[in-house]
């Protein structure tokens, strides 16, 4: 049989070929021009007119992938363009996207092959062989090749010269391959790979396409860095790729950052996709003053659907090993919850001591109305999270709470209630029992039902158990019982042009004192009226909305001694601008305010024509009417002042990037009492700027203790995806730097690395008396290596600089 020139060749059957053959004997068609690109080549395309409607995604569209810049990325197809990282200069693009093996294609005869190439020869005995520009492609899957030969049965194709192997997000392409065009399995030999939903390449001796989803590479090397670039490359014997799983597993595997091995591991499992699995997770490398380098390997473990684990070992220098570990359930009958722990046995910097943590926190709704929460925690000793806590600085919390509740929701009647027993874990041993919080079992009961705009009906009930030993001889032991009610009516009087509240309700304290069988019984009732109303004043223009919202508020509640009533879990309230609108002087039930005061205030508001509010400033003033007796303690000062003094809240937003928060309270003899302010500067390069001021002036009457400090924070984008970053807490009394940090990452296509320094002080350390807690901190992350988890020293970012999270965000995704 002669050689001839063929236009397509499709292999149903032997009967169709022999006549698509004859059929074309006579046709004069001209060479199908296919184009395609090296990783590293720019994109041509000679199609002519009749093969453009059949570009992007569809499989007859000519070869085009490999490394795409910006300018190259441009060329191709509207659908085939993909966004590209500020922190890159292109992507790899392969010529079936994952999103084909995510469509249905039901019109399509998945059995069907459709073959092209320039000459094409037929032996029934001996199979095909076919030259020049060889295309065999079935839906979804698709090899090309300069030269093919297939078998009697038309199933298992052999190729040669430039062949190149394609599937959904994933291309081989090489010197000679095998192909079974039934299976859809084959290997190719000499060969380079891309696989498009990872952005990672390589070069391997064999690329072994065993079924759909699974891909075995041997000897091969693996990056998701851009070519010619110095960042990070995997070798190993055997990689098997599996999208049905989405990972990656490395035997006899080294870890290279350019040509220097930093790494061996006989087995390496990491993910391939964003899918949660069994992995790596971010490594960190730290160093500090007690603890030398702390290296920490995070591992997760995607055990099931409902529940996982991750485990974190730990080499820290200067002590021995640690382990860290998490489990998480979620179940559908018993909840979810987490299992947590630490342990560093024998430790050298803590007299050989054993530093342990355990942690168990469970939730459950039982149903719509019914849930419960668990909440355990035991930590070895008080310097446990500043020493070798994951949380890369201090958590003053020295009361570790141990907690059980049971909780109650029925918005249809308005009622809501919670049964908690509560008790700490008290680490600091120095600290006398007089002054440590007492344990309960608690009971609380809120009703509020009624109309938002009418009468509103409402209920209170706090009873509790409070117990607390004394064994120090630090104060007299005082246990018992103790009982809160409110019972009131408000009437809710709201229109657009103003509102009006009038509020009246009964309190009562009632304790039963149970200390050495004493039964005391003190009831204490005092009733309450509140007054609030405003006034809404408006002017408008075509640029701006402006308001002007006079306030009344008044509260009365007759003085009653209460001096020998315990203190269970009360404290002062803060002073603050909105608390001059506030009748409660108290954080807590076991004291009832005397009040008979009035407070006027004047607001005004400019909003512009978004509806954005550009200006607020709010001007107010309490008028005392008695003397404040009620006091926590006997011997407390008496407010006897007859007016708060000048509050002062102002709050601007100039743009979208800039806006400012601050608040200032006045003594009534003109003294300035304390002030709070921040200002935040952000933009969508990401860059932040943050500074805050408080100041709190010593003022007994109003239980007021003296503070002054100043913050900052600020990220900063410079040169080639550089960010510098930090934030400090300067304490003006103590003359020192609280807590102070200092810190430079970059991002690159495929690996990002932080480095940060960071002084710092406990809450209950005094700086002119200790020294700062010290440490350097070191984040190397290589992509597409390690799943995608949230940092320890990500979550200390998140907390120390304002808007860290937006800009981050954008930062990655820019």
């Amino acid at each position: 049989m002669d050689n001839l020139k063929l236009r397509r060749f499709k292999l149903h059957n032997l009967a169709f070929a022999i006549s698509l053959v004859s059929a074309c004997f006579a046709e004069q068609v001209s060479a199908y021009a296919e184009t395609s690109n090296s990783p590293n080549s720019d994109v041509t395309d000679n199609r002519s007119d009749s093969t453009q409607e059949n570009a992007g995604n569809s499989i007859d569209a000519p070869l085009a992938f490999g490394f795409f810049d910006r300018k190259n990325l441009a060329e191709l197809p509207k659908e085939k363009q993909i966004h590209v990282p500020a922190s890159c200069r292109g992507v790899w693009i392969t010529p079936i996207p994952m999103s084909n093996s995510k469509q249905s294609n039901s019109s399509i005869n998945e059995s069907s092959t459709t073959t092209r190439s320039d000459y094409a020869y037929y032996d029934p005995e001996q199979g095909s062989v076919l030259t020049g520009n060889v295309r065999i492609s079935q839906p979804n899957h698709l090899m090309t090749a300069d030269k093919a030969t297939l078998d009697p049965s038309q199933t298992i194709a052999t190729a040669s010269g430039n062949v190149k192997i394609a599937s959904p997000g994933f291309v081989s392409y090489g010197g000679t391959a095998v192909y079974n065009l039934e299976t859809k399995t084959g290997s190719i030999k000499n060969t380079q790979y891309i696989a498009e939903d990872r952005q990672a390449h390589g070069s391997a001796g064999e690329v072994i396409r065993e079924s759909d989803h699974l891909t075995r590479i041997i000897d091969s090397e693996y990056s998701t860095c851009e070519p010619d670039t110095l960042g990070w490359k995997l070798k190993s014997h055997q990689l098997i790729l599996n999208q049905e799983t989405g990972r990656g597993v490395a035997r006899d595997a080294r870890l290279y950052i350019g040509q220097v091995p930093i790494f061996y591991t006989p087995y390496f499992n990491f993910p391939i996709d964003d899918r949660r699995a069994s992995g790596v997770l971010i490594p960190s490398l730290r160093y500090s003053s007690h603890n030398g380098l702390d290296f920490a390997l995070p591992y997760y473990l995607n055990l099931a659907p409902n529940y996982d684990a991750t485990l974190t070992p730990r080499i820290i220098t200067n002590r021995n090993p640690m382990l860290d570990g998490e489990f998480r359930f979620l179940t559908q009958h018993l909840g979810t919850g987490s299992i947590a722990g630490s342990f560093l046995p024998n430790d050298p910097e803590y007299s050989n001591l054993d530093r342990k943590e355990l942690r168990f926190l469970h939730t459950m709704a039982f149903n719509p109305n019914w849930d419960s929460r668990i909440n355990l925690n035991y930590v070895s000793d008080k310097d446990f999270f500043s020493d070798v806590g994951q949380t890369l600085g201090p958590i003053n919390n020295l009361n570790q709470e141990r907690s059980a509740t049971l909780n109650y929701h029925n918005n249809a009647w308005g009622l809501n209630g919670s049964l908690q027993a509560l008790n700490y874990q008290g680490l600091d041993k120095t600290v006398p029992d007089i002054s440590r919080p007492y344990g309960r079992v608690q009971l609380k009961l809120n009703y509020d039902q009624g109309s938002l705009n009418g009468l509103e009906r409402f209920a209170n009930n706090d009873t509790g158990y409070f117990q607390r030993e004394i064994n120090d001889g630090s104060g007299p032991q005082t246990n018992g019982i103790r009982q809160y009610n409110t019972l009131g009516v408000k009437y809710n009087f709201r229109e657009p042009s103003g509102y009006m509240i009038p509020t009246a309700s009964i309190r009562t304290l009632l304790y039963q004192d149970q200390t050495n069988n004493n039964n005391r019984t003190p009831t204490i009732v005092v009733p309450q009226f509140t007054f609030d109303s405003g006034l809404i004043f408006e002017r408008d223009s075509d640029s701006y909305l402006q308001t002007l919202e006079p306030r009344f508020f008044y509260a009365y509640s007759p003085y009653v001694n209460q001096n020998a009533l315990p203190v269970f879990d009360t404290t002062y309230s803060s002073s603050s601008y909105n608390q001059l609108f506030n009748p409660s002087r108290f954080v807590g039930n076991d004291r009832l305010d005397d009040n008979n005061f009035a407070t006027l205030g004047l607001t005004s508001r400019v909003y512009d024509t978004n509806g954005l509010e550009r200006l607020r400033i709010g001007v107010a003033d309490r008028f005392y009417f008695n003397n404040r007796e009620t006091n926590l303690f006997v011997g407390d000062a008496i407010g006897t002042a007859r007016s708060s003094g000048i509050g002062l809240d102002l709050g601007a937003t100039w743009d979208k990037h800039l806006s400012y928060d601050g608040s200032s309270l006045w003594l009534a003899s003109g003294k300035f009492a304390a002030n709070s302010s921040d200002i935040h500067y952000t933009t969508d390069s990401g860059r932040v700027l943050s500074l805050g001021y408080i100041f709190r002036r010593t003022v007994t009457e109003d239980h007021q203790i003296g503070s002054r400090q100043a913050t900052a924070s600020f990220v900063q984008p410079v040169y080639n995806n550089f960010r510098i970053m930090g934030s400090v807490q300067y304490d003006y009394q103590a003359k020192a730097a609280r807590d102070a940090l200092i810190g430079i990452d970059y991002d690159s296509c495929c690996w990002a690395v932080a480095v940060y320094g960071r002084s710092y002080y406990n809450d209950f350390e005094d700086p002119r008396t200790t020294t700062a807690h010290t440490g350097i901190v070191l984040q190397l992350t290589f992509k597409g290596l390690a799943s995608n988890s949230e940092s320890p020293l990500t979550a200390l970012l998140k907390q120390k600089i304002y808007g860290f999270t937006q800009v981050d965000s954008s930062w990655q995704k820019r």
